[in-house]
This record gives structure tokens, sequence and C-alpha cells, in this order.
């Protein structure tokens, strides 16, 4: 009976132990390799007329991990999708060297629409060191439009849209009074908090 008990108790630990590798190796390997797209028609205001077509991707983690997504195969995916503008809420890196950015970020020049990105907490050193100078240097040089505590107006058939550029919340804890720019005075027809 003792026997039986101890077989089974082996048993019962080996799976356990069989579907945490398998599930930290999927994590690890398998996960970040998979490109997901999901298509959503939103009607922001009733009754208003025409559309914007935009593609939002983000926490790409460039850095640490050497099997993480290609910034070239997300950039072939928003293509593929033939957005109007492009919205990057962040977390671009991961403990990426800053000498390795305008390489690892050199696709995101192929996008031929506006992009407007912010930073997020990794990119900002919530972990890891703080990259927010190299990295909106690099995405500006790449022609990025950095909205990190901005403001942009873009003007599309007709209607004013304000993108409004929050601060990540972790990194701007302490150090910013108010984590909402100021917007100008000009109402917006509409408002994307990015």
């Amino acid at each position: 009976r003792r026997g039986l008990l101890s077989a089974r108790r082996f048993k019962v630990l080996a799976t356990m132990f069989l579907v945490a590798i398998t599930v930290a190796a999927w994590a690890r390997f398998v996960e970040p390799r998979v490109l997901r797209t999901a298509e959503h028609d939103l009607e922001v205001c009733a009754g208003a007329e025409g559309t914007l077509r935009a593609a939002v991707f983000s926490d790409s983690h460039n850095g640490l991990f050497g099997n993480i997504m290609p910034v070239h195969r997300i950039v072939d995916r928003v293509l593929e999708v033939e957005p109007e503008i492009v919205l990057i809420p962040g977390d671009f890196t991961y403990y990426l060297e800053p000498d390795q950015m305008a390489e690892t970020f050199a696709p995101l020049a192929r996008l031929d629409m506006p992009v407007y990105a912010v930073m997020g907490n990794h990119d900002e050193g919530y972990p890891g060191p703080d990259l927010t100078g190299p990295l909106s240097q690099t995405l500006e040089n790449l022609g990025l439009i950095v909205l990190d505590g901005a403001v942009a107006d873009l003007r599309h058939d007709g209607d004013l849209i304000r993108i409004v550029g929050m601060q990540d919340h972790w990194a701007a804890r302490g150090r910013v009074q108010n984590p909402v720019p100021a917007q100008p005075a000009e109402p917006a027809d509409f408002t994307i908090y990015l």
C-alpha cells in the first residue's frame, strides 16, 4: 500500500513538473514568435461620417531576449492591413543597448503613414535603464512622431483628430503633476489618448 501511494504521488509530481516545463517553454520560445492580428470596427461618434483605419501594436520588448518578434515582421503585417495611421503605445525595449536601436527599429521607416508613439514602462526604466532619450531620438530619426507627454493634431476627411500622448503611469508617478498634457484651445472632433 505504501509503494502504491509513492508511485501515485510520483506520477502526480511528474505530471505537474512536465506541465510547468511545457508552459515555461511555450512562454519563452513559442509565444513571443506568434503574431496575431485582430480587426475591430468601432463607431466612435454616432452619426459621424467617414472612417479612419488605424493599426495599433505595442510591447515588442526588443533587447534582452533574442527570440522576440522581429520588427520587420510587425511592419510587414501593418503594411498588409493598409492603415491610415499607426499608434504605438510603448514598450519598444527591454534592456536594449542604445547602439542597437537604429538597426533594431530601422524597419519602422517603411511605414509611409503618420506613426505616433509613446514610451512604455520598460522604455523609461521600470525595470531596466531609462532609454527614453536615445529611443525617442532613434524613432524620430525614422520618421515617427513621439508624443510622450505631448499632443498632435491630424486633419482627416475635414475632421480634426487630436492624439494625446500620455506618459507611462509608473515612470510619470512622482515627477509629473498632471499626467494629461495641456491641449490646444481649438476643440477636436475626436481625441485619441495614447
